[in-house]
């Protein structure tokens, strides 16, 4: 008798396939793994929503709706189904994704965040920027400005150097590592500089040099 496959086992065959469509038997897998999230670990779990989102099918869109409105013990499972979500594109999807930005648990807000730094869009900062508008906690408000650099859009870069300029020295710094991905050339390392410069605290401009140190 053949032996049946548990489900890890198909999820492991499944993220050994670099090319081609995946069969019937794999992909209802991936529904199964993540629809019951008490049979499998965290790393299965995140394995089936990121492969749910390489699948393109309507009914896996819907599967990672659900379940990014259902929840689940561990954030990053959360975290990956938002990330897997926006692959398909549209604003629905972005929507919802937006919406966690303001999830009552911190954990959950950062996977969102993060999810939509990886979308690397306007659309992304857009959203990003408004949650922190809206913010009024302040490690939460710190928390948005990395994601906002991972966007990699020049409004993400001109707001995080107003964050420098303007706000309190522990979000200036924050916002200062958050510019370190974006400060590609030497005209913006002057102007992060001079922003720094500009605000005119002294353990700004220590902490500008501790960042970029190896930059440059």
């Amino acid at each position: 008798m053949k032996k049946r496959q548990s489900l890890e086992e198909k999820l492991d065959r499944l993220k050994a396939l670099e090319e081609g469509p995946l069969d019937d038997t794999v992909r209802k897998a991936t529904h199964d793994a993540l629809a019951d999230r008490s049979n499998l670990h965290r790393g299965a779990r995140c394995a089936a929503a990121h492969l749910l989102g390489e699948t393109g099918t309507e009914s896996a869109q819907l599967l990672l709706h659900m379940k990014i409105n259902t929840g689940d013990a561990e954030p990053e499972v959360i975290g990956e189904c938002c990330t897997a979500l926006l692959r398909f594109g549209g604003e629905r999807p972005l929507d919802l994704v937006a919406r966690h930005l303001r999830h009552p648990l911190d954990e959950v807000a950062q996977e969102a965040a993060l999810a939509l730094g990886s979308l690397q869009d306007r659309a992304a900062f857009d959203a990003l920027r408004a949650a922190r508008e809206d913010t009024i906690t302040s490690p939460r408000r710190m928390n948005l400005l990395l994601p906002m650099a991972l966007t990699r859009c020049d409004e993400a870069y001109e707001y995080l150097l107003h964050v420098v300029r303007t706000e309190n020295p522990a979000a200036a710094e924050s916002a200062l590592d958050a510019l370190r991905i974006l400060a590609a050339d030497d005209r913006r390392r002057t102007e992060i500089l001079d922003a720094v410069n500009g605000a005119g605290d002294k353990s700004l401009k220590s902490a500008y040099h501790k960042i970029f140190a190896d930059i440059g």
